[in-house]
């Protein structure tokens, strides 16, 4: 299994967070994500993709995880792709709002 790792940060206090995986190659890729930076793995995540082809995760301020905290969604996200071998991926991260993502 392989893996890519990115790390995002929202300033957005309360908005839905929307990351798109497309695969371009092999079609077998897994999305996953950790709010914080703590490494998501196959076992371990906080939110995960329903499907490994156009895969979309949503991340909603109305999570369980946020536990309706007023500055649920602000902060700094882990996410991980994982895939059987390696591809070519276009990877796309916005929100409901207005606000600056950052990547690194």
């Amino acid at each position: 299994v392989r893996c890519v790792q990115e790390t995002v940060t929202t300033y957005c206090k309360n908005c839905t967070i929307f990351v798109s995986l497309c695969d371009l190659a092999s079609g077998s890729t897994y999305l996953y994500a950790n709010k914080g930076v703590k490494y998501p793995t196959l076992s371990s995540f906080d939110f995960a993709a329903a499907s490994p082809t156009g895969e979309i995760l949503v991340i909603s301020p109305t999570d369980p995880i946020f536990n309706n905290s007023v500055n649920a969604t602000q902060g700094i996200y882990t996410i991980a792709i994982y895939g059987a071998r390696l591809s070519t991926y276009s990877l796309a991260i916005t929100t409901s709002e207005t606000c600056l993502l950052y990547t690194s």
